[in-house]
């Protein structure tokens, strides 16, 4: 029987520049750790991406190319996810990088603390140049409820929502759930955040460590940098607070606090930049105000963290905003 790979990388691809894609493929085939399985899921790319996942697939029985139709990047990471055999996991960009140590010094941790989560800090390049993000000055331990908090209110301190500067204990994974969970595809705003703290509800510890490991390369083309493209995405970012409210009300009353505090003052900034210009796209500016209307009526005192927050709740719920 073929003995399961210490890591899988699970990469979701679609319609990335070719010397983007090769670069990151080639950095995971330069770890120092050689004992991985790749899986690259062509999420439908109209271009050649596909092919240059198979090329590499003919020279490579550590990689595996998963071809799908266009179903987007969460239903691209959960073929993956139904695919991984390693007791590690981690998540890979198809346009970014690996740094080529980043697996042995993980996995030197994983052996040393025995936690569930290693979480590591990365660099932005972008054409204005890099911008390092380091995620703690030591190495820190914390309980896995913590680091929900600091998701859920939306804080840089435990690394942010991002699934690509982490690595799991898929083994302790699978323990705790029988499989491991699979990304919502119906929440394209904030899935990554939302399959985080789902994952870590029923895990323990997570390693906070100070290298950076990771490269993460900014496209002039990226979805999250296009100002029309938020405007499409405003509801369902709304819509992925709402489930994670609902998974953390009573089971974890600071990590829920802190997800009010964010949702809330996220919609009502919305609404307040809205206003003046609301004739523009008078029903957006509608929907907004129902949302954070709707959203008041759940909060309870206590919930908000200052009286400039209680003072706007207060404020919609006596006026429904204006």
């Amino acid at each position: 029987m073929k003995q399961n790979p210490l890591i899988s990388v699970v990469v979701p691809v679609y319609k990335i520049p070719e010397d983007f894609l090769r670069s990151s493929i080639e950095s995971v085939l330069n770890q120092t750790v050689q004992d991985f399985e790749l899986i690259l899921v062509d999420d439908g790319s109209p271009d050649n991406c596909g092919e240059i996942c198979d090329e590499y697939a003919k020279n490579d029985a550590r990689i595996i190319v998963i071809h799908q139709k266009n179903s987007g990047v969460s239903a691209a990471r959960n073929a993956g996810i139904k695919k991984v055999r390693g007791k590690y996991l981690t998540f890979l960009d198809s346009d970014d990088l690996l740094k080529s140590d980043a697996w042995e010094k993980a996995v030197a941790l994983f052996e040393k603390y025995h936690v569930d989560c290693i979480v590591f800090g990365w660099e932005d390049f972008s054409a204005d140049g890099k911008c390092p993000h380091v995620v703690t000055e030591n190495i820190t331990q914390l309980d896995a409820k913590e680091v929900v908090y600091q998701i859920a209110s939306d804080n840089y301190k435990c690394g942010g929502g991002y699934p690509w500067n982490k690595i799991w204990n898929a083994d302790n994974i699978r323990k705790a759930y029988g499989s491991i969970p699979l990304f919502t595809d119906e929440v394209y705003t904030y899935e990554d955040k939302l399959w985080i703290i789902e994952t870590l509800e029923k895990l323990q510890t997570v390693l906070l460590i100070p290298e950076i490991l990771y490269e993460y390369r900014f496209l002039a083309s990226s979805l999250t940098q296009d100002a029309s493209a938020w405007k499409r995405r405003q509801f369902n970012a709304y819509d992925a607070y709402d489930i994670i409210l609902n998974k953390l009300r009573g089971k974890n009353i600071k990590a829920y606090k802190g997800a009010i505090k964010f949702y809330f003052g996220f919609c009502f900034v919305d609404a307040r930049n809205m206003y003046p210009y609301r004739k523009d796209d008078i029903q957006r500016f509608k929907d907004t105000k129902k949302r954070l209307r709707k959203l008041s009526k759940q909060i309870r005192p206590g919930d908000l963290p200052s009286l400039k927050y209680n003072l706007a709740w207060i404020f919609v719920l006596l006026f429904g905003w204006l």
